[in-house]
């Protein structure tokens, strides 16, 4: 390996931006390799282009960010610092557009046919109605991948119909290295029925790997044709939405054709009640590497029971496997969490596991059931268990607390998930702190995260030292508070 390959190396393995602006200027041969990591997916706060007015000399820069000028063009010899820093980023947010609009006009008018963001290589928009059009400024060919969060407060029922919209999202279907399209929450209901963007949308589907979206999925022509892609990996299921049965698809005709094509799906994301839910799951009887669920409504423990036994098709295949309800719901059933995750068990190929469901503290994990679950999961990387839809939930009648889980079972953990690095988990009981001395454990020092919720630290500062004994480079945080309200010690 060269020498200037491990530098690269070393670079971006650095943390502070700070250190690589220093970097950038200890020797021009390192300029370039330093402005690479900074400039990769630079944060302008939304607004990429006003941010970057200031790359072109007086008195275009004021002209650009007066924006009333349109008549104004702008020199190829003044593109000279904007393109150096251009040439850099892969990455841009846009969502805040102020004059941003005029400033991508006025640029690609100065310079028709060349890209400002030529080797742009993924884009997150967030855009209302109306300024949606202004995106085109920064749809490169060398797009892989673009998430376009769309929405229009003045119709409930989704973005109303305008023809710049119909041209814009045309443009999206025609990019021709674009493999990840995300619509987020976007509602595209009407425009389902317009003939030219089905008509641009069909041939792009066989060249993406990931296509997520609330509406055209279903539509007979669109589902044909993703359900026999031969590179489609993951797949939007929004069964939530109203579908017409001469336009659309029904539920088991879905169902069977999920089960029966797709040759390479390995994610899904399914957006219902959990009762449909359950019933894809089930019938569609295949495996899946990554599975994330979104629940409309509540979900309590007997619901998340429900949703993780549909899950055992793919027992040995899971890797990912989230479950975040739409809403809080105080939790009334007998259920504990452990049988809600007993289906699980088995899943030693779990790495990232992701739950946000409605239950109480009587309702937790032990440490003897932390001990039997984590070991398990010998691969676990992620482990976010959230309780928070439930907060303000009433335990039922019967033992008002369980608090079976304390420290110990932070130490089970890191025992039997040696590359974990990020822990949140709830109601631990964290008055009574072991004593390490009386333990064989082995301190890891890879960086975690670890987010103790709902559980009140008496004395917060040992508990983070009882955690770092373990993990010394570990972040901690407390987050609520569901016992009393006595002074934490600092």
């Amino acid at each position: 390996m060269e020498i200037m390959e491990l530098v690269q190396i070393i670079l971006s393995l650095l943390d502070n931006r700070r250190d690589l602006v220093h970097m950038a200027c200890v020797a021009s041969q390192y300029t370039d390799m330093a402005l690479v990591i900074l400039w990769r997916a630079p944060d302008f706060a939304g607004d990429p282009l006003k941010a970057m007015t200031r790359l072109f000399p007086e008195p275009i820069h004021a002209s650009l960010m007066e924006a009333k000028n349109d008549s104004l063009i702008v020199t190829p010899e003044s593109f000279k610092r904007f393109d150096y820093y251009a040439k850099f980023v892969r990455h841009l947010n846009y969502w805040q557009v102020s004059n941003d609009g005029f400033i991508a006009r006025r640029l690609t008018a100065s310079r028709p046919g060349q890209w400002l963001f030529p080797h742009l290589t993924s884009l997150h928009v967030g855009s209302d109605r109306d300024s949606l059009q202004t995106v085109e400024a920064y749809l490169s060919p060398t797009l892989r991948r673009i998430c376009i969060n769309h929405w229009d407060s003045t119709d409930n029922l989704g973005i109303a119909f305008t023809p710049s919209i119909v041209k814009i999202l045309i443009r999206v279907f025609s990019l021709p290295n674009l493999e990840i399209l995300d619509f987020l929450d976007t509602s595209y209901a009407n425009y389902e029925r317009e003939e030219t963007i089905l008509d641009a949308l069909l041939p792009l589907i066989p060249q993406l790997t990931e296509f997520y979206s609330s509406h055209f999925t279903f539509v007979r022509s669109v589902y044909d044709v993703l359900s026999t892609s031969t590179k489609l990996k993951g797949l939007f299921l929004d069964v939530t939405q109203e579908r017409n049965s001469n336009r659309h698809y029904e539920m088991d005709d879905m169902i069977q054709m999920l089960q029966d094509r797709f040759a390479s799906l390995e994610k899904v994301v399914i957006r219902g009640e959990t009762r449909a839910t359950v019933t894809i799951l089930e019938r569609c009887d295949r495996q899946f590497v990554h599975i994330d669920l979104r629940p409309e409504g509540a979900v309590d423990v007997n619901g998340l029971w429900n949703l993780t036994r549909s899950t055992t098709s793919s027992i040995s295949s899971l890797k990912v496997l989230k479950c975040s309800a739409a809403e809080a719901n105080p939790s009334h059933d007998s259920q504990t969490m452990v049988t809600a995750l007993q289906p699980l068990v088995n899943m030693s190929s779990l790495r990232d596991v992701q739950l946000e469901v409605s239950f109480s503290e009587w309702q937790m994990l032990s440490d003897i059931e932390v001990e039997t679950l984590f070991r398990g999961w010998p691969l676990v990387q992620s482990f976010l268990l959230n309780s928070e839809p439930g907060r303000d939930g009433i335990p039922p009648a019967g033992p008002q607390t369980r608090r079976g889980l304390t420290l110990r079972a932070i130490l089970s953990i890191h025992h039997h998930c040696r590359y974990l690095s990020e822990l949140s988990i709830p109601f631990i009981d964290l008055t009574h702190i072991p004593d390490l001395s009386q333990y064989h454990f082995f301190r890891a020092y890879q960086h975690i995260r670890v987010q103790i919720a709902r559980s009140h630290a008496h004395d917060s500062p040992a508990v983070k030292g009882f955690i770092k004994q373990i993990w010394p480079n570990a972040e901690v945080r407390f987050v609520g508070c569901c016992l009393s309200e006595a002074s934490h010690v600092e």
